[in-house]
């Protein structure tokens, strides 16, 4: 992905498929993008689990922060990540690939 910049990062319960991300490393800090749950999969902790392998692999990495941008249209996304230590500190209205204006917030949880 992306010349090595961009990882997949790949969710398995019972050696089924039932999450995903992707994760860019910065300078100082992760970026990470399309976190998904399958609609099965939801409410069993998954996301968080998920989060917090992304937490780790910043301090593995020696990184500063971590970073999401997230659709203001899903509040329990943004709800989620406020409760694993993330803020809100930009709002921006961005054009995705269809042309579409969407509103986003821009979010990120500083590593101790």
């Amino acid at each position: 992905m992306k010349q090595g910049l961009e990882k997949a990062l790949l969710c398995f319960v019972d050696g089924e498929p039932v999450a995903s991300s992707r994760i860019t490393l910065k300078d100082t800090s992760i970026y990470f993008s399309r976190l998904s749950v399958t609609s099965h999969a939801r409410g069993k902790g998954i996301a968080k689990a998920i989060l917090l392998w992304i937490e780790n692999y910043a301090i593995e990495n020696k990184k500063k922060k971590i970073e999401c941008r997230v659709r203001a249209s899903l509040p329990k996304n943004i709800s989620l990540y406020e409760r694993m230590g993330y803020i809100v500190y930009k709002e921006e209205t961005v054009t995705n690939p269809n042309g579409y204006e969407v509103k986003t917030v821009v979010m990120e949880k500083p590593i101790l």
